[in-house]
């Protein structure tokens, strides 16, 4: 499956899928040495992002090798502060089954905004790699929990970028993760404690060479950035 240079557009409220891929298991079982998807210059918008926008950018379900690169995906946003701003529930989403556990998933260059979460991975997922991506304006930047499935390996978030109001990074039962050389905001809005990354169960993991800021207006009333 290959997606190339396209433009999907809703004129509804979060009651819409963008694109939405759904592997089998024994697909991700038999077929992991064969690119199997391929999503790249692809967007995901309201007609008029004020008023329209998307439930879920892009989802993806038991997909192995699947490659993204140059995706934008953007909320809803009917102004400026966080209850307006976070009506998408995420931009990407990848999820996995356990009798499938697709891995080998490069998502680069990617941008979500005005969103409950950027990007997402859930489930029986392995081997999920993030660069230079961006999520603004979100509540989660980057999420990943894989308890449903015990702990399955490696995730990586590389030289991306989150300005969030409640996570930049989180990760759930994800050993062997690598959280380095990104820039991490608090928003300026944000009205609670906000993590820049916080990990569960997460052995093996490597957090380095992060930039944390808290961009917060008022540091007393806005919360501290852990």
């Amino acid at each position: 499956i290959h997606v190339h240079d396209l433009s999907f557009i809703t004129y509804t409220q979060e009651t819409q899928t963008g694109l939405r891929i759904v592997g089998n298991a024994s697909d991700s079982q038999l077929n992991r040495v064969q690119a199997r998807c391929s999503v790249e210059r692809v967007e995901f918008r309201g007609d008029d992002v004020a008023a329209h926008g998307f439930q879920y950018g892009l989802r993806a379900s038991n997909v192995h090798n699947l490659g993204l690169e140059r995706i934008f995906a953007a909320g809803r946003r009917a102004g400026a502060t966080r209850a307006q701003t976070t009506h998408m529930v995420a931009g990407i989403e990848l999820t996995g089954d356990v009798g499938a556990i697709p891995s080998d998933f490069t998502i680069h260059g990617c941008y979500v905004f005005h969103a409950q979460n950027g990007f997402v991975a859930n489930g029986a997922v392995e081997g999920v790699n993030f660069s230079q991506c961006y999520a603004v304006a979100v509540d989660n930047g980057f999420y990943s929990d894989r308890s449903i499935a015990g702990n399955r390996p490696w995730l990586s978030v590389i030289g991306c970028h989150a300005a969030a109001y409640i996570y930049g990074v989180r990760l759930i039962n994800v050993p062997q993760s690598f959280i380095s050389h990104n820039l991490l905001y608090k928003r300026e809005d944000a009205n609670a404690e906000t993590i820049a990354v916080a990990l569960t169960d997460c052995d093996l993991s490597l957090v380095s060479d992060n930039i944390i800021y808290n961009a917060a207006a008022d540091y007393t009333t806005n919360g501290n950035f852990i």
